[in-house]
């Protein structure tokens, strides 16, 4: 029940024509970074297995292991955290009842676990466990990749999405209903997308219009569309939606993150008060449903009967079916109204559409679980009865190496304006960073910054000075300028001023960017931004 996120880069104009021109930043700082940037560390959860993706790129599996859901070779339970051997470069994990898969950098996909309904897209199915990674087979360009109860699919950088296994349901989206398929798929029609969740046994695909369509059963709502009791084979839009960007599915219930004004919503079962409505036990599914009161939503979590909202301001909330202690708060009560889990730190959430096992990614790479533990599926060393609040997984670092910078912007603050010899525009402006949620923000925003000035102007492909023969000349301005990057309300900021000789700009065809890339530090790798235009920038004398 994993999806994909696709962040916009808010607080500038944004040229794509221009990527790599302008503004050129390096951050020299006080300590080296070490290999580079780290992966995104993220934590998944099957029936009764968990697993944790390191951001070097290994995977760490434990729990229930009998159709060899570890990856370990074997099919003993593991009631603490085991590297899966062999198993590197892993860039997306996701798990599935009885089985989990993970997507390298390659674009190849590698799963291990129960193969009854084709889940490791070899092309067969068998009742056998298999407790090695194999390859899916004919899935090269993989992004991402989601697993429901017994299907998955997965996201190519092109935008295609592929599904295989159990299609019961119509949860494939390949047009019909009933059997399964050991074979990838590409999904006909989708060629651009922003988020993809295979909840229990059914899809759901936010496409890049911003709406959302859904597959597979309905019996609880889970499509949201007026059909209820009815499968569908095929994507059906869910109506009442726009400008959805993230979405996330459990066994019978949809919540997703909008950019409209209300920015969180959900839609189908409710009996456990999984809709955030302030009520449980009604028997009827909801349609689409409004969830005014959380805002600010970074990113959504959850299990089989639960949703986790992780806000903006790093508060934790948790609302639905409390079985087993999943939703945190020290009991099992289920509850339609959020609850505020205490974690103060939290980066990330795991998701399980057949869980009962809640986790959160700390920063620093620390992992914290709650919930269901008899097959030691929380972490806490051994098997044990439901984990109701928070406890740290021992043994468990995810981060260690540099993390990217959530977001990196550069924008004016100043209009340009002529010196008083009249030879140069002066101009202020300022870089703002956001460090990942994974670090430290006061440790990452250290080091210095330098900054160059670039411009372009169109001219003729075949000249000499279009160097990338884009059509475009690229140049220098100015004189490099220096600065300390400081931190300051949970950003790292840095200011400039430009100094820009006005013989360079004599002609109006001449335009400045701003743009930025940067190195990091032992906590923050290298990062780039948008340019900002400075096409229509006044120029005071």
């Amino acid at each position: 029940m994993d999806h994909t996120r696709f962040y916009a880069v808010a607080g500038r104009r944004f040229s794509l024509l221009f990527f790599v021109l302008s503004l050129s930043l390096v951050l020299a700082s006080q300590a080296q970074a070490n290999g580079g940037g780290g992966g995104t560390p993220k934590v998944v959860t099957g029936a009764a297995h968990t697993c944790a993706l390191a951001d070097r790129g290994v995977v760490l599996c434990w729990g229930l292991n009998f159709s060899g859901q570890l990856g370990t070779g074997d099919t003993a339970d593991r009631a603490a955290p085991t590297e899966v051997p062999g198993l590197t470069d892993v860039k997306s994990i996701a798990a599935f009842a009885n089985g989990t898969c993970a997507a390298k950098h390659d674009g190849t996909i590698w799963c291990f676990g129960a193969n009854d309904m084709g889940q490791l897209g070899q092309g067969t199915t068998d009742a056998d466990p298999h407790a090695t990674p194999v390859q899916v087979v004919g899935v090269d360009d993989t992004y991402w990749v989601s697993g429901g109860s017994a299907h998955l699919c997965s996201v190519n950088w092109d935008g295609a999405v592929n599904c295989w296994g159990s299609n019961s349901d119509g949860q494939l989206a390949n047009g019909s209903v009933g059997g399964s398929s050991a074979t990838a798929t590409r999904l006909a029609d989708i060629t651009s997308i922003h988020s993809i969740t295979t909840g229990e046994n059914f899809t759901c695909i936010s496409l890049a219009n911003k709406k959302i369509k859904c597959a597979g059963a309905n019996a609880l709502g889970q499509l949201g569309n007026a059909a209820l009791g009815t499968n569908s084979g095929s994507l059906v839009e869910v109506p009442g939606l726009e400008y959805a960007y993230s979405v996330l599915g459990g066994a019978g219930h949809v919540c997703t993150l909008t950019w409209s004004k209300v920015h969180l919503r959900c839609w189908g079962d409710n009996a456990q008060g999984q809709l955030a409505q302030g009520t449980t036990g009604e028997s009827t599914p909801r349609g689409v449903s409004d969830v005014p009161d959380v805002k600010e939503v970074k990113e959504l979590g959850g299990t089989s009967g639960s949703t986790c909202a992780l806000q903006r301001s790093r508060k934790l909330l948790c609302w639905g079916d409390g079985d087993h202690g999943r939703l945190g708060v020290g009991n099992e009560t289920s509850s339609g109204t959020p609850l505020e889990v205490g974690l103060t730190d939290a980066a990330a959430l795991s998701t399980g559409s057949t869980s009962r096992t809640q986790c959160a990614i700390r920063r620093g790479g620390i992992l914290s679980c709650w919930g269901a533990n008899g097959n030691g599926q929380a972490g806490t060393g051994a098997p044990s009865g439901p984990v109701l609040t928070p406890t740290d997984v021992p043994g468990v670092d995810l981060v260690t190496r540099p993390q990217h910078p959530e977001n990196a912007w550069i924008e004016p603050t100043s209009q340009m304006r002529k010196n008083k010899a009249g030879t140069k525009w002066r101009l202020r402006s300022r870089l703002t960073v956001e460090p990942s949620w994974f670090v430290d923000p006061a440790a990452a925003c250290k080091g210095t910054v330098a900054a160059d000035v670039f411009y372009w102007r169109k001219v003729k492909k075949s000249e000499a000075k279009s160097s990338n023969n884009d059509g475009y000349e690229k140049k220098k301005v100015g004189v490099r300028v220096k600065t300390d990057l400081r931190y300051a309300n949970g950003k790292c900021k840095a200011s400039f001023v430009h100094r820009i000789p006005i013989a360079k700009f004599a002609s109006k065809k001449n335009q400045l960017l701003l743009s930025a890339i940067g190195f990091g530090n032992d906590l923050q790798s290298k990062f780039g931004t948008g340019e900002y235009e400075l096409k229509n920038m006044n120029r005071k004398k």
